[in-house]
């Protein structure tokens, strides 16, 4: 498989593990990050043992094949020894692999032994009979021996209720031009998602939810509400809420990014400013978890949702706006188009 140092540790403050792990992956197939990461919508739901909160609406796997020619390739398999054979096969024809863990199970890891949770590496190479692999969230590049894994993987079934030992890998056939229509594209779909139109995997979780814009203030309610209460006992609650909420926070900073890579500088400031405004939201939030104190935290988190909506409500607007702008000059050129075509035939039609 070549040198496994050529294989060099990607970290990024501004994705969760899984995503920085995808990241690396299909950074090795030559895929340019600025472009893949253009999901800035909104999805809050209460369900019966806390809320689902997310910015996403297309799961990164199907949005990937469709938009970018990176194709996803998952195994799920619930024989331990055959998941490991399964991995040695996959590294062997020179694919790296993710592998889904229990962090529980990481020995390098500072919560091993002592808190369970999902956590995905990337295997890049073989060493005898082990494996080579980077951790980018932990910045740890290092040879794990195949019990490790197949320990964590196991851990992942038994302890947080995965199907099977899981793992995924990534092809991209050829490479991907991106164009103005792209750009069109995902533009729409975002001022869809915060206009509240469910997409894709999100329609089947619509009924009593609430959509974009509209999230925004059951959020702030929900919360506030939460930390006034000042229940000690649901500190995992909060440290749920504090990724949710760090998630969007990661959603408008990559979008930015993404609006940048189109020479949309004007707008992608803008989203900077939101993502500046969920990730106050975010620190205080674990400033409570961290000291037990959650009144002490609650009017400031109170006062930035405040400031959040105004900048939200103003992001969509100027979404609206350049997409309304980018159409009408992308209709202009169809009909010029259309126009030269006609011309161009009554010319061949001519003796």
């Amino acid at each position: 498989m070549g040198d496994p140092m050529d294989f060099t540790i990607y970290y990024n403050p501004y994705h969760n593990c899984r995503n920085m792990t995808i990241s690396a992956m299909v950074m090795r197939l030559g895929a340019t990050l600025e472009y893949l990461f253009g999901q800035a919508g909104l999805f809050y739901k209460e369900e019966k043992n806390g809320v689902f909160i997310t910015p996403y609406y297309r799961s990164l796997e199907s949005e990937f094949a469709r938009s970018h020619g990176i194709f996803f390739h998952e195994d799920k398999i619930t024989d331990a020894n055959q998941f490991i054979t399964h991995l040695r096969r996959l590294v062997e024809k020179k694919h790296t692999v993710a592998v889904m863990l229990d962090i529980y199970e990481l020995p390098y890891s500072i919560y091993y032994r002592d808190n369970h949770d999902y956590h995905d590496i990337e295997i890049v190479a073989l060493e005898e009979e082990r494996f080579v692999i980077c951790d980018h969230h932990f910045q740890y590049y290092g040879v794990v021996d195949a019990d490790v894994i197949q320990k964590a993987s196991l851990s992942l079934v038994h302890h947080l209720g995965i199907d099977a030992c899981t793992s995924y890998y990534f092809t991209r056939p050829r490479d991907y031009t991106y164009h103005k229509d792209d750009f069109i594209r995902v533009l729409s779909e975002n001022c869809q998602a915060m206009k509240g139109k469910a997409i894709d995997y999100l329609v089947q979780e619509a009924a009593g939810a609430y959509i974009g814009l509209q999230a925004l203030e059951p959020m702030k309610i929900r919360i506030t509400e939460f930390l006034t209460r000042n229940d000690q006992r649901q500190a995992a609650f909060l440290y749920e809420l504090y990724k949710m909420v760090k998630e969007i926070s990661h959603s408008r900073h990559h979008f930015h990014l993404f609006l940048k890579a189109f020479d949309q500088e004007e707008i992608a400031f803008d989203f900077l400013e939101a993502a500046q405004h969920w990730a106050v939201i975010t620190n205080l939030l674990m400033r409570a978890y961290i000291t037990g104190g959650y009144n002490d935290v609650t009017d400031r988190v109170e006062r930035r949702f405040d400031k959040l909506i105004e900048k939200e409500m103003q992001n969509l607007d100027n979404m609206a706006r350049l997409l309304a702008a980018l159409t009408s000059d992308s209709n202009k050129k169809k009909r010029y188009a259309s126009k030269e075509q006609r011309v161009q035939h009554k010319k061949a039609l001519l003796p």
